[in-house]
């Protein structure tokens, strides 16, 4: 445990849920802050770096202005679990090489409700979550959150949320009250792989999650779509694919999955013993300019709506 390793911590918010940290400690490592974070949630931010050991606790706290709330919390790591992370590293290209890696960062999320998750994040698309904590509320006196600036807390707090949020989005919100558990929920588990018809390959796929992980399904070092997987939801999958009878061109699209139909897709695993695939489907087969999203088990499907995308045709180089 006392080895050195290589990391750095930074830390962020969901959009639309903006927050700023008032201290916040990785291993005894003062994290980064600057101002207002809300980048999204999974996402990194400024990073501190250095030559470390593992650390042992995270505290932190930090002011969530949609509820003008102050959390606190100290916590307890897994160090375990984080040593065999760095221990085994994670795969990438590099040149014509396989290499693995042993470098991480670890990525600090907060959310209302003190709400906490603690992920590593190598190279690419490889992020796993390593803690997820709940703080309890406290109080700061204002004057030293803001020493040298606007001393009404309430207005100060309504600047932050006007400059940082979507007005329809903080009007919902208020209206309709803060999803608390929302990134909770997300952390479900389900047995899945991406499929395509039988006339297309898929040669690159990578999921980023809506608890926050992120994987490789294909790629030249990582080959788990070959079989179901417990994962996390996608709300992003990005893919590559060749024509089974054209080797000459790749197709490339990035599917954002709309957050809408989370609920959706995880029942429908729930009432398929918790397995089934993401089929893509083009349906416009010589260049493929739309594709179709389905959930699929052996006896039904259903379609999944996506975000506006464009699907890219390249020539392959021989």
């Amino acid at each position: 445990m006392d080895n050195e390793y290589e990391w750095r911590v930074s830390v962020n918010a969901p959009k639309n849920f903006p927050a700023t940290i008032y201290y916040a400690a990785l291993g005894g490592v003062d994290v980064r802050r600057d101002g207002t974070i809300n980048s999204g949630w999974g996402t990194s931010g400024s990073s501190s770096d250095g030559v470390k050991t593992l650390p042992k606790t995270l505290d932190i706290i930090w002011l969530s202005y949609i509820e003008n709330q102050f959390y606190k919390g100290n916590f307890e790591l897994d160090q375990e679990k984080i040593k065999a992370i760095f221990d085994e590293g994670f795969k990438d290209n590099y040149g014509e090489d396989i290499v693995t890696y042993h470098d991480f960062s670890f990525v600090i999320n907060v959310a209302p409700g003190g709400t906490v998750a603690l992920f590593m994040k190598g190279l690419g698309n490889f992020q796993l979550e390593v803690g997820f904590f709940k703080a309890e509320k406290t109080d700061i006196k204002w004057k030293d959150f803001v020493p040298m600036g606007l001393q009404d807390r309430e207005k100060y707090v309504k600047g932050r949320l006007e400059r940082n949020m979507n007005k329809d989005s903080l009007a919902y919100y208020k209206t309709n009250g803060i999803p608390f558990k929302r990134w909770g929920n997300y952390r479900e588990y389900f047995n899945f792989k991406t499929i395509m018809p039988v006339d297309y390959k898929v040669a690159y796929l990578a999921y980023n999650c809506f608890n926050g992980e992120r994987f490789y399904g294909e790629n030249r070092a990582y080959h788990i779509n070959e079989t179901y997987n417990s994962l996390p939801i996608p709300k992003k999958i990005t893919l590559n694919w060749l024509e089974e009878d054209n080797d000459e061109y790749i197709y490339g699209v990035v599917l954002k999955l709309k957050e809408s139909e989370y609920t959706k897709m995880s029942t429908f695993f729930k009432n398929n013993s918790n397995k089934a695939a993401f089929y893509i489907e083009p349906y416009i087969p010589v260049n493929v300019r739309e594709i179709r999203l389905f959930l699929k088990s052996d006896t039904e499907k259903i379609e999944i709506e996506v975000l506006p995308y464009e699907v890219k045709r390249k020539l392959i180089k021989k």
